[in-house]
Parts: structure tokens; C-alpha cells; sequence
């Protein structure tokens, strides 16, 4: 088995290190990880990454990362595919089922103070099925399944009335909203429980409650 090592792949361009107009098929990757220091950029674009499998199961992006028409299909990684939302994301698409097994975007310091212009579709996760919890970014940015990945506010903690249409107390969309407030944002998109989990069921028909009363 030859392992690529993406390292080797990046380029000195000014002040950034650059991989573009690559295209990764079936390849075995050490790790998938962009962690710029210091002042740092790296730049990703035009790039595919194609029923790949992550070695080390590591794959992180972080802040000073410019991904740009990139994309990542059936990307074998058993351990959460890690972003930071305040790294650049622009026309990114990830899909596969349960490849990577989790995408997990979310704010890289809890004090970001930083404005991000975000590009009108940031991320395009429409055929992807796992486990999903974006804050961070712009909802309306993000293509998803409707059927598959739910907008959920921070807003509910206050505006429903848990108890009193009949949530349980460890309610799984309660426990989301609460996700999404501790993450300091208005909103974040999160996939259904699996379901493998024994309050599947329970969640899903607390699913049809929301709905039934205009909050999903």
C-alpha cells in the first residue's frame, strides 16, 4: 500500500502554500489534515478527493484554509471530518454514506470576533447521509436534503413549550438547540438520530411535532 502525503503535494505561492487542479482517485491518504501556523495560508482548489481512504482515520481543516471547488466523495474516514467554520469555504461539497462517518463544522475559537464574508453556497452536503452538526456558517449557504438534515434554532429553548407539548426532557432536538446556543449562533443544521439509537423512534415522531406546530 503506497500512502500519499498531502504535505508533499502543497506548493509555495507568496505567502500561501497551494494544491490545485488535482484529482485523487481511489488513493490512500496518510492523514487529511490543513492546519496552518502562524500567519499562514493554505489554498485548496480545484480539487477532488474520490472514494479515498484516510489511513490514520485523521481529518481536520482549520482556520487559514481556503477550500475552493472542492470536493470529497465517499471519503473513507471512521473518525469525525473536522472544519473550522472560520476557515474559507467556497462551492465545497461532501457526500457519501456514512463516508466520512461524522461532519463536524463548528467555530475553531469559542471568542471569534472575526467578520467572515461567506460566499452565497459555502458548502453543498445534499448527498451526504451520517452523522452531521454544522454552526457556525450561514444556514442559507449550505445545500442540504430537507428530508435528512433539519435547520435548528437556538431560539427554541425559549419559543416551545417542551413540557408542555409533550417533548421528553432529554429530547434529542432540545439537546441540539442547546448545541447551537452554547455555540453562540442563532442557527446550525444537524442530521437525524441514527437509527440504531433506541429513542429513534421518540425523536422522530418529536420531528413531526415540531412540524406539526411551524417551527421545522
Amino acid at each position: 500500500m503506497t500512502l500519499i502525503s498531502l504535505d508533499s503535494e502543497l506548493r509555495p505561492s507568496g505567502n500561501a502554500f497551494v494544491l490545485s487542479g488535482k484529482s485523487f482517485e481511489s488513493e490512500t491518504i496518510e492523514k487529511l489534515v490543513f492546519r496552518p501556523v502562524g500567519d499562514q495560508k493554505y489554498i485548496i482548489e480545484d480539487v477532488a478527493f474520490i472514494d479515498c481512504n484516510v489511513d490514520s482515520n485523521v481529518a481536520v481543516i482549520r482556520k487559514g484554509v481556503t477550500l475552493k471547488n472542492v470536493i470529497f466523495d465517499n471519503l473513507v474516514c471512521k473518525k469525525p471530518f473536522e472544519i473550522s467554520a472560520e476557515a474559507v469555504l467556497d462551492n465545497v461539497v461532501i457526500k457519501g454514506n456514512e463516508n466520512p462517518a461524522m461532519v463536524w463544522i463548528r467555530n475553531q475559537h469559542e471568542d471569534r470576533s472575526e467578520e467572515i464574508e461567506f460566499p452565497d453556497t459555502t458548502l453543498d452536503v445534499s448527498e451526504y447521509v451520517g452523522e452531521l452538526s454544522i454552526t457556525g456558517i450561514p444556514v442559507d449557504s449550505v445545500v442540504r436534503n430537507s428530508d435528512l438534515h433539519i435547520v435548528i434554532k437556538s431560539s427554541w429553548l425559549d419559543e416551545i413549550d417542551w413540557k408542555d407539548l409533550g417533548f421528553s426532557p432529554l429530547s434529542y432536538w432540545k439537546l441540539m438547540a442547546k448545541k447551537v446556543s452554547a455555540a453562540k449562533c442563532a442557527e446550525g443544521i444537524f442530521s437525524l438520530p441514527p437509527k440504531s439509537g433506541k429513542n429513534y423512534e421518540r425523536s422522530m415522531s418529536e420531528l413531526e411535532l415540531l412540524k406539526d406546530n411551524g417551527f421545522v
